[in-house]
């Protein structure tokens, strides 16, 4: 399907099949509440489910790390400004982004919304 490469492939003798899963649409301005830390601005880029972005917490920005969209899951690592390492896991729904950020001290329950 042109650039859109599938989520998943399975070949069985000469036949092979291809599967695509529709992606949520996550590319733009987000801002991440329920962090000690306060909001964290989260601007994403997307092609198709191949994603990936800039988090930036008080005034430092870094790349996330590992991002992934299946579907309407979502998740990727960030750093903290206490150099923790968090991982963050919800699901898309329009303009609203729930889930969980665990750290190795904390899970709080966030929510992102798009600017």
């Amino acid at each position: 399907m042109g650039d859109w490469e599938p989520d998943e492939t399975v070949s069985h003798q000469s036949a092979r099949a291809f599967y695509w899963m529709v992606p949520a649409q996550v590319e733009g301005e987000w801002t991440l509440n329920g962090l000690d830390s306060g909001p964290v601005k989260l601007s994403l880029r997307q092609s198709f489910q191949q994603i990936g972005g800039i988090a930036t917490v008080q005034g430092v920005s870094q790349p996330l790390v590992g991002a992934r969209l299946r579907g309407d899951e979502l998740s990727f690592k960030m750093s903290l400004p206490d150099r923790q390492q968090a991982s963050f896991t919800g699901r898309v729904s329009a303009r609203t982004i729930t889930g969980t950020i665990n750290t190795p001290s904390a899970n709080l329950s966030v929510e992102a919304r798009r600017n």
